[in-house]
C-alpha cells in the first residue's frame, strides 16, 4: 500500500505498483470485458485501454482505491459497452460458448448443453459473470461480489433470478423438443 499512500501525496502512480496492480488484476479485467463482449481481440484491447487510462490518469479514485478488482472490471465493462454502441451490433461471436470462458463440458444430453448455452446468452453480462464464476470458478457470493463490485446480498438475489431464468428458458426450449 505504500504505492497508494505515495500515489495520494505526489498524485502520480509510481511504475512499479502500475506493474503490480497489472498483474495482479489483468485476468479478471480481460475476463469482465471477454463476457461482454465475446472476442478475443476486442477483449484484449479493452485491457490495454483500461490500463492505459489507469496509466495516464495519473492519480487513482477514491472509488479505485475502495476496491481496484471491481473498479477495474466495472471499467471493462463500460468499456465493453461503448464499443458495442459504437459498432451498432450486439454480438461479437457466433460462439456462444467463448461467453462462459471455460472449455465445453462433456455432457451426456448434447441438446441440454446446446439449450443452457442458448439460455446464458439470454442473460445479462453481469448475471452470465456471477453463473460463470459461481459454477467455473467455484467462488462464494461474497467472493463475486468482489470481482463484480456488489454485495454478497445482491449476488446471491442475481444468482437465485439468473437461475430460474435459466430453467425457464431451458423448459421452454424442451417444449419445442421434438
Amino acid at each position: 500500500m505504500l504505492g497508494l499512500t505515495t500515489t495520494a501525496t505526489t498524485g502520480k502512480l509510481p511504475d512499479w505498483v502500475f506493474r503490480e496492480f497489472y498483474g495482479k488484476h489483468y485476468q479478471s479485467v480481460y475476463r469482465a470485458a471477454k463476457r461482454v463482449i465475446r472476442n478475443f481481440h476486442d477483449a484484449q484491447d479493452i485491457v490495454q485501454t483500461v490500463f492505459g487510462r489507469l496509466l495516464e490518469q495519473g492519480r487513482l479514485s477514491p472509488d479505485f482505491l475502495k476496491n481496484p478488482e471491481a473498479y477495474l472490471c466495472q471499467a471493462a465493462r463500460n468499456q465493453a459497452r461503448d464499443l458495442m454502441r459504437s459498432r451498432g451490433r450486439r454480438k461479437f461471436s457466433t460462439d456462444p460458448l467463448e461467453r462462459l470462458a471455460v472449455p465445453a463440458p462433456e455432457v451426456e444430453d448434447p441438446w441440454m448443453f446446446d439449450a443452457l448455452t442458448e439460455a446464458m446468452e439470454e442473460l445479462g453480462p453481469d448475471a452470465a459473470q456471477a453463473i460463470s464464476l459461481r459454477y467455473s470458478e467455484d467462488l462464494s457470493d461474497a467472493e463475486i461480489g468482489k470481482r463484480i463490485g456488489r454485495s454478497r446480498v445482491a449476488v446471491a438475489m442475481m444468482l437465485v433470478r439468473a437461475r430460474a431464468r435459466l430453467k425457464k428458458q431451458i423448459e421452454k426450449r424442451g417444449r419445442g423438443r421434438s
